[in-house]
C-alpha cells in the first residue's frame, strides 16, 4: 500500500482523534452511504418503469415498423412483402393499414383509430394474448364484420360484445371519394361491425385502437391497393440493429424503418429525460452529504497539525501533503459509496425478484401491483463514478489547507 494511502486510513480510523471528529466522519461515511443507496435505487426504479412500458408495448407493436417516408399509405405487393421476408434475421412480415374512423353504437360514439390486419397478425403482435373479455375474432361471415377493440373504446361506446341485434357501424371520418351526393349521411362510408373481444394493454392503446381484418379496413378506407405499415417481428430481438440496418439498405430511401424506441421516440426521451433529472436531484442531495466529509476533514487536519508538522520536517512535499488529505476524503466516499452500492443493488434485487413494496391494494386497472425495478451494471459504474468524484471535490479544500500550512504553524500547538 502507497505511503500517502497507509497515512490517510490511519488518520480516518485513528483512535486519537477526539470523539466529535470520529463522530463527524462516521456520519459523512453513512450520509454517503445512504444518498449512493438512494441514488441507484431511484435508477433501477426508473429502469423497471421503462422496461414496463417496453413489454407493453411489445404486446402490440412489432420489432420493426416500415412505413413510406412522405405520405399515410403505399403501394403493397407480394414482391415487396418477399423482399423484407428473405432478409436474414426477419421471423414474419405482415402489412397492416390505419386510419381514423368513428365507432357508433346506439347514442355513443367516438373517434378511433382503426388498423386493419391480416389473419396472420398474431405472428408479429401478442394482442390476442392482452385479450380481457371475448375472443380474438375478426371475420365473422360476409354481413357483418368482427372487430377486437381496446378497452377504453369499449367503455366509451357502452358496448355489448357480440350484439347482433343492434350492430355497431365503423364510419369514415372523412366524406366517400366514391359518392357525390347532397346527404351528408350518404357521403359517409360505413361498415357495420359487430366487436367480438376487448383487449386491455395500456392507456395509449387501450382508448383509441380497433383491430378489423385488413380487407374490410381497406374497404372502409377505400385504400384497395395501398397499406401503412410492414410491421416486422424478428427471429432474435438481440439482432434488431444489424436487421434494421439491412432492411434500410434492401428498401432504399423511400421507406423508414423505426425500431421500438424510434416508433415511441417521444415517450422514451421523456423517460430519459426523467431518469436524468431524477440522478440530478439525488446527485445534489448526495453534495450536501459530502459537505459532511469536508467537516470532517477540516477537523481532522486541525488535530493532525503536529503530525503534518514532522511529515514536513522529515521532507513531506506539499503534494504529498496534499495527497494523504485528499486520500483520507477518498477512503470516506470508498467506504461510504461501496457500502451504499451493496444497500442499494441489495435492496433493488429484492424489490425485482420478490416485490416487496406494493401498490395500494385499493388501486384497480394496474399492469402490475408492485414497484418495477430492473438492476443494471452500468448505473452501479456511473453512481460508483459520481461518489468518488464527489468525494475527491469535497476533500480538495482541506487537502489544499494542510498542505498550504507551515511547519512553524504546525508545531506550535
Amino acid at each position: 500500500m502507497h505511503v500517502a494511502t497507509r497515512i490517510a486510513w490511519r488518520y480516518l480510523l485513528s483512535r486519537r482523534l477526539p470523539g466529535p471528529v470520529n463522530v463527524i466522519s462516521w456520519i459523512a461515511v453513512s450520509g454517503v452511504m445512504l444518498g449512493t443507496a438512494a441514488l441507484y435505487i431511484i435508477l433501477s426504479v426508473f429502469n423497471g418503469f421503462a422496461a414496463l412500458i417496453g413489454n407493453v408495448f411489445q404486446s402490440f407493436d412489432p420489432h420493426l415498423k416500415i412505413a413510406p417516408v412522405s405520405g399515410q399509405y403505399f403501394t403493397y405487393d407480394e414482391a415487396l412483402l418477399n423482399k423484407v421476408r428473405n432478409v436474414r434475421g426477419v421471423a414474419h412480415a405482415v402489412p397492416t393499414v390505419e386510419g381514423r374512423a368513428l365507432l357508433r353504437y346506439h347514442q355513443n360514439q367516438a373517434v378511433v383509430t382503426l388498423k386493419g390486419v391480416p389473419p396472420d397478425f398474431r405472428t408479429v403482435s401478442r394482442v390476442e394474448e392482452a385479450l380481457v373479455h371475448g375472443q380474438y375474432a375478426l371475420l365473422q361471415g360476409n354481413r357483418i364484420q368482427g372487430i377486437v377493440a381496446g378497452g377504453g373504446v369499449a367503455h366509451f361506446v357502452n358496448a355489448r360484445l357480440r350484439d347482433v341485434h343492434t350492430p355497431m357501424e365503423l364510419i369514415r371520418v372523412s366524406p366517400s371519394a366514391n359518392l357525390t351526393t347532397g346527404d351528408p349521411e350518404r357521403a359517409l362510408n360505413t361498415l357495420p361491425v359487430m366487436m367480438t373481444g376487448v383487449f386491455a394493454l395500456q392507456k395509449e392503446y387501450d382508448d383509441k385502437y380497433v383491430l378489423l381484418s385488413l380487407e374490410a379496413a381497406r374497404r372502409l378506407l377505400e385504400t384497395p391497393e395501398g397499406v401503412s405499415f410492414l410491421e416486422v417481428r424478428l427471429h432474435d430481438r438481440e439482432d434488431m440493429d444489424r436487421v434494421q440496418a439491412a432492411l434500410r439498405r434492401e428498401l432504399g430511401a423511400g421507406f423508414r424503418v423505426d425500431n421500438p424506441w424510434e416508433q415511441h421516440e417521444t415517450l422514451y426521451r421523456v423517460m430519459r429525460n426523467e431518469k436524468a433529472v431524477g440522478f440530478l436531484l439525488i446527485v445534489l442531495m448526495l453534495v450536501l452529504y459530502c459537505t459532511n466529509i469536508v467537516g470532517s476533514l477540516s477537523m481532522i487536519v486541525l488535530e493532525k497539525q503536529q503530525d503534518v508538522g514532522i511529515l514536513q520536517v522529515m521532507g513531506a512535499s506539499r503534494g504529498f501533503i496534499r495527497r494523504v488529505f485528499l486520500t483520507t476524503g477518498l477512503w470516506v466516499g470508498v467506504i461510504g459509496g461501496g457500502t451504499g452500492l451493496l444497500l442499494g443493488w441489495g435492496l433493488s434485487a429484492l424489490q425485482e425478484h420478490f416485490h416487496l413494496v406494493k401498490f395500494s391494494s385499493t388501486a384497480e386497472n394496474l399492469i402490475v401491483n408492485y414497484f418495477p425495478v430492473e438492476t443494471q451494471l452500468a448505473d452501479l459504474g456511473w453512481v460508483a463514478l459520481t461518489v468518488i468524484v464527489l468525494s475527491l471535490l469535497s476533500a480538495l479544500y482541506p487537502a489544499h489547507r494542510a498542505a498550504q500550512s507551515t511547519v512553524l504553524q504546525n508545531l506550535k500547538r
